[in-house]
């Protein structure tokens, strides 16, 4: 699409500043920009879970908007957990080890990140 400005009007105000006003008339066949939304979680962290031993430990988080594809960092206080790299994060048989605070770190392909809400873990 293309603009063109049809009409100019100058106006000189006594204080010597100068005024425009503008025509603008659109050529061209309409087109949608659709930008993605902002990105954020349509699904957070809940605060807490306690989990047996040995049992499956397990959380998640779903996002919207920003731009796909997402990529996903787990943390374990300050330090990333290996090998969990999706929105869930999943171990098949938590130990006393595993009790902590969690969060989830998630980038999308623009290069925006945003981080969970802490969810603390507690292993019974």
């Amino acid at each position: 699409m293309r603009a063109e400005v049809r009409q100019h009007t100058w106006d000189s105000q006594t204080n010597g500043v100068v005024a425009a006003t503008f025509s603008l008339r659109l050529k061209g066949k309409p087109t949608n920009i659709n930008a993605p939304g902002v990105l954020s979680f349509a699904t957070d962290l809940p605060a807490s879970q306690t989990v047996a031993a040995g049992s499956a430990l397990t959380m998640g988080v779903v996002v919207q908007g920003g731009t796909a594809p997402y990529t996903y960092a787990w943390k374990k206080g300050t330090s990333t957990v290996s090998g969990q790299t999706s929105a869930t994060f999943t171990k098949a048989s938590a130990v006393s080890g595993d009790a902590g605070v969690y969060s989830c770190v998630v980038t999308d392909a623009d290069g925006t990140v945003i981080t969970s809400a802490d969810h603390t873990v507690t292993i019974s």
